[in-house]
């Protein structure tokens, strides 16, 4: 099992035409949470919940094979809604929820893939524990330290969705063949945790110089 940001669409299975225009929306999507996650968090906390939601259902569902493949989007579009309706009122709540979610999917699969790295690649196991390692602490560190767990998680799924768009729009036009995430996972891993710390630099610095013209 290699670790897979919130989207993978097989260049076999979807034309070219429809991976890049989900990457486009990918990326827009996600340089918005990255670069500017705070400033629109409340918006932003209603369409992250939904999608942490949705990535959440397709994690379990697809990569822990818990419906059948012909049932697997039940579980994305499911989870997808309630995190979106409950964001509303429970704001708190659903930080949290993105918190813990944006550690399962995406801080957790990375951190594992720099502790095993080639040619030993972590097991099943390895990821499970880890992930839910890191969305406990996510979760929790999102109730602590609400403004500064807002910034670092829109920031990481920020890093997800502009990763994962590039890799597939980079896949679909020139290396339909090559999964990026199976060959260099190390390497993928990274430069999300470098995009990552680029947005929350970004973002402290944009909320320090408001501050000032205050």
């Amino acid at each position: 099992m290699n670790y897979v940001p919130f989207l993978r669409l097989n260049p076999v299975q979807h034309s070219t035409q429809v991976i890049l225009s989900v990457a486009a929306v990918m990326f827009v999507l996600g340089l918005v949470s990255l670069l500017y996650g705070w400033r629109l968090y409340k918006f932003l906390v209603v369409v992250s919940t939904a999608l942490a939601g949705a990535c959440l259902g397709w994690y379990l569902a697809n990569g822990y094979g818990l419906l059948p493949p012909n049932l697997q989007f039940i579980a994305p579009l499911v989870l997808g809604v309630v995190g979106a309706v409950a964001a509303i009122p429970l704001q708190r709540a659903a930080v949290f929820f993105i918190g813990a979610s944006v550690g399962f999917v995406s801080l957790g699969p990375v951190i594992a893939e720099l502790i095993w790295r080639p040619p030993e690649q972590p097991t099943t196991t390895q990821y499970l524990f880890v992930s839910v390692l890191a969305f406990i602490v996510m979760g929790i560190l999102s109730l602590l330290l609400f403004r500064v767990m807002v910034t670092i998680a829109t920031s990481l799924f920020g890093a997800t969705l502009t990763l994962s768009a590039a890799v597939q729009a980079l896949q679909a036009l020139w290396y339909p063949t090559r999964d990026f995430y199976a060959f260099y996972p190390a390497e993928m891993a990274a430069i999300f945790l470098a995009l990552a710390v680029l947005g929350v630099i970004f973002q402290v610095f944009t909320a320090k110089k408001k501050k000032k013209e205050k």
